[in-house]
C-alpha cells in the first residue's frame, strides 16, 4: 500500500504491508510500486523527505529489493530512511547489494534505520556489503541497526557495522541491537570490534547498545568500551544493556558513568545479571556526580542478589540529585525485596514528574509496602506520569488496591496513569473509590488499566470501573485490558458502556475482552452504541477474540455500522472469531473505507486460515 500525504512541515511517502503470518503477497502493492510516476514523485525535494519501507512475506525478495534500489537512486533529497525486513526467510546476501547500491545515491540522508528480524539468509557477508553503502553517507547524523534473531551472523557482523561508523564524522546518534544474533566467539571479540568503530566519534550525543547476546565479555574489552565513552564530551544520552559482566566489570562501568558529566538521560539494563548491593552502592555514588542527569532508568529484573539494602543506598543517592525528575525502576521477580524496599524508594520520589515502577512477580512484598509507596507519592506534587506494575502478585488484595486508588487523590497534576495489577484476591470492594479519585485528576489524558489475572472479575467490578470513567472528561487515550474475565456478563458491559459514553475528547481506545465467554450479542451491541459519545475517535482496537463465547456475526456487524458515526477514524483493528458469515463483513468494511479513505481498516479472524479483511 502506497500513500502520499502532503504536510506543511514534513512530507512523507510510506510503503507498508501489514504484518501477519497468514498474509500472502498483495498484488496491488506490486502494481503500485511499478508505477512510473512514483519515481518522479520521489525525485522531487518536497515529497521525498521520509521513506518507510516495511514489506512482509514477499515471495521474491530479489525482485522487490531491485525495485527499491532503483527508486532510491532517484531520491537524492531523501533525509530519513526506515527499512524493515521482517521474516524475509528467502532474502540472501546478494540482495543486500541492491540496498547498498541505492544507499550510495542518498547524498542528503541524515537518519538511517535498519531492522532485520528473522531473515535467515543474511550472514556476515551480506552485512559487510551493506556497510559499504553506509560508509558513503557522509551527511548521516543518526544510524540505527537492529539485528534480531539472525542465525547466520557472528561477531563479524559487528565488525562490518563498526567499520561503517568510522568515516561518519557528522554522526550524533548510534543505536545497535544485536539481540540473539551473535554466534560462536566470546563476546569480548565483538566488543573489541565495536570499540574500534567508536574511537574517532567524539561528536556523539546518544549511544544505545543492546548487547545482551554477548557472553564471556572480558574485563579488558569492557575497559576499552568505557574509554571510548569518555572520549565523547557531549554525550547526553546513554542506554546500555549487558547482563554477562565479568567479575568487577560492573564497577568499571559505574566508574565511567561518573565521568560523563554531560549526561542527561541514562538507561542501564542489567537484568538477569549477578550484580549485588555493593554494585548498586557504587552506581549510586557515580550518579551523584552527574549534575545534569534528569532521566534515569534502571532494570534490575531477575537480579536475585539485590535486596532492600541495595534499594536503600540507591534511594539515598537519588535524593541528592537535584536535577533528576524522571525515574524508571524495574525489580521484577525478586524475592529479597520486601515492603521495606518500597518504603526506601518512596523517599526519593517527592521531586519527580515521571515515575515508572515495576515489582511484578515479587513474592516478598505485602500490602503495607504499597501503602508506604503511595504515602511517598503524595509528596510528589508535580507528578505528571505514573506507571505502576504489580503483575502476578498473589499477596495484592483490596487493601493494596484501595491504597493505590486513595493515593491518587493528591496527584492533581497527573496526566498519564498506567496500572498493571495481577491478583486473584482483588474484588469490587477495591474499586469502590475509583470514581472519587479519578474525579480529582482533572488533567488526566491517558489511562491504562491492565489486569493480568482477572478471572474472578464480574459485573460488580465493571460497574465500579464504569463509574470511575464517567468523571474522566479530559481523557484522550484509554487502554482497557480485561482479558479472561470469565465472570463478565452483559450487565458489566452495560456499566462499562455508560462510562465510555461521556468521553467526548477520546482519540484512542484499546479494549480487550479476549476470553470473556459469557458475553452475548446484546452486551457487545450496547458497548458499540457507546461510540456515539466518542465522535472524535481516531484509533480503535477491539479484541473480541474467543472461539468459545456466544457472539454471532450480528454483533460484529453492529460494531462496524456504529463506526460510521465517527468523524475522523484513522486506524481500526477488530479481532474476532471466525464464522461462516465472514464475507458479510467485506461490504461493511468497504463502506467504512469510503467514508474514511485515508484510514487503515483491518478485521482479523481468530484461529483460521482465512485472510484478514484489509481495506
Amino acid at each position: 500500500m502506497i500513500s502520499t500525504e502532503n504536510d506543511k512541515l514534513l512530507n512523507k511517502i510510506e510503503l507498508n504491508i501489514l504484518p501477519h503470518p497468514k498474509i500472502r503477497p498483495i498484488r496491488k502493492y506490486k502494481v503500485q510500486l511499478n508505477r512510473s510516476n512514483l519515481q518522479k514523485q520521489i525525485a522531487k525535494n518536497h515529497i521525498s523527505q521520509i521513506w518507510e519501507y516495511k514489506p512482509y512475506h514477499l515471495e521474491d525478495p530479489t525482485k522487490e529489493l531491485r525495485k527499491l534500489s532503483r527508486a532510491l537512486k532517484t531520491s537524492k533529497a531523501c533525509r530519513k530512511l526506515n527499512l524493515g525486513l521482517e521474516k524475509w526467510r528467502n532474502v540472501s546476501n546478494k540482495d543486500m547489494g541492491f540496498i547498498s547500491q541505492g544507499l550510495k545515491r542518498l547524498v542528503s540522508l541524515e537518519n538511517l534505520r535498519f531492522i532485520f528480524y528473522m531473515c535467515g539468509g543474511i550472514s556476515d557477508q551480506g552485512l559487510e556489503v551493506l556497510s559499504q553503502g553506509v560508509k558513503e553517507l557522509s551527511s548521516l547524523k543518526s544510524i540505527d541497526f537492529r539485528l534480531l534473531h539472525l542465525r547466520e551472523t557472528t561477531d563479524g557482523s559487528v565488525k562490518s557495522l563498526s567499520q561503517a561508523f568510522k568515516g561518519l564524522i557528522c554522526l550524533k546518534k548510534i543505536v545497535l541491537y544485536v539481540n540473539q544474533s551473535i554466534n560462536g566467539s566470546p563476546g569480548s571479540v565483538a566488543m573489541e570490534y565495536l570499540n574500534q568503530g567508536l574511537k574517532r566519534l567524539d561528536t556523539l550525543e546518544k549511544i544505545s547498545f543492546d548487547l545482551d547476546c554477548l557472553r564471556r565479555v572480558s574485563e579488558n574489552s569492557l575497559q576499552n568500551l568505557t574509554q571510548c565513552l569518555q572520549r565523547c564530551p557531549i554525550l547526553k544520552n546513554l542506554q546500555l544493556m549487558i547482563s554477562d559482566f565479568p567479575e568487577g566489570g560492573f564497577g568499571i562501568f559505574t566508574e565511567c558513568i561518573g565521568k560523563l558529566g554531560a549526561l542527561e538521560i541514562l538507561n542501564v539494563n542489567v537484568s538477569m545479571s549477578k550484580i549485588d548491593d555493593q554494585d548498586i552502592q557504587n552506581l549510586g555514588e557515580a550518579l551523584k556526580k552527574l549534575e545534569n542527569l534528569s532521566d534515569f532508568h534502571l532494570n534490575l529484573s531477575g537480579c536475585r542478589a539485590i535486596s532492600n539494602e541495595g534499594l536503600r543506598v540507591l534511594s539515598q543517592s537519588l535524593q541528592q540529585m537535584v536535577s533528576l525528575n524522571k525515574i524508571s525502576l524495574s525489580a521484577e521477580s525478586n524475592n529479597l525485596i520486601t515492603s521495606d524496599g518500597l518504603h526506601h524508594i518512596a523517599r526519593a520520589l517527592y521531586r519527580m514528574s515521571h515515575i515508572s515502577l515495576n515489582f511484578s512477580c515479587s513474592g516478598a512484598i505485602r500490602n503495607t509496602g504499597v501503602e508506604n509507596l503511595m504515602q511517598g507519592l503524595k509528596e510528589a506534587s508535580s507528578l505528571q506520569f505514573l506507571d505502576l506494575s504489580f503483575g502476578i502478585c498473589s499477596w495484592l488484595n483490596d487493601i493494596g488496591l484501595e491504597a493505590i486508588i486513595d493515593g491518587l487523590h493528591d496527584l492533581v497534576a497527573l496526566k498519564t496513569l498506567n496500572l498493571l495489577l495481577g491478583s486473584y484476591a482483588i474484588t469490587a470492594k477495591g474499586f469502590r473509590n475509583l470514581g472519587k479519585s479519578l474525579e480529582k485528576l482533572v488533567l488526566l489524558q491517558n489511562l491504562k488499566l491492565h489486569f493480568a489475572i482477572s478471572q474472578h472479575f464480574g459485573d460488580a467490578e465493571f460497574k465500579q470501573i464504569g463509574e470511575g470513567l464517567k468523571v474522566c472528561h479530559a481523557l484522550q487515550n484509554l487502554h482497557l485490558d480485561f482479558s479472561n474475565s470469565k465472570n463478565l456478563k452483559d450487565e458489566g458491559l452495560k456499566s462499562l458502556a455508560e462510562g465510555l459514553n461521556g468521553l467526548g475528547n477520546l482519540r484512542t481506545l484499546f479494549l480487550s475482552l479476549y476470553g470473556c465467554h459469557i458475553i452475548t450479542d446484546e452486551g457487545v451491541e450496547i458497548l458499540a452504541k457507546s461510540l456515539r459519545g466518542m465522535s472524535g475517535l481516531e484509533d480503535l482496537e477491539i479484541n473480541l477474540d474467543s472461539q468459545f463465547n456466544q457472539l454471532t456475526h450480528q454483533a460484529i456487524k453492529t460494531w462496524l455500522k456504529n463506526l460510521e458515526q465517527l468523524d475522523c477514524l484513522k486506524n481500526l483493528v477488530l479481532l474476532t472469531k471466525d464464522c461462516i458469515e465472514w464475507d458479510e463483513y467485506i461490504p461493511l468494511a468497504q463502506a467504512l473505507k469510503r467514508k474514511f479513505p485515508n484510514a487503515s481498516i483491518r478485521i482479523q479472524p481468530w484461529m483460521s486460515f482465512k485472510l484478514p479483511i484489509i481495506a
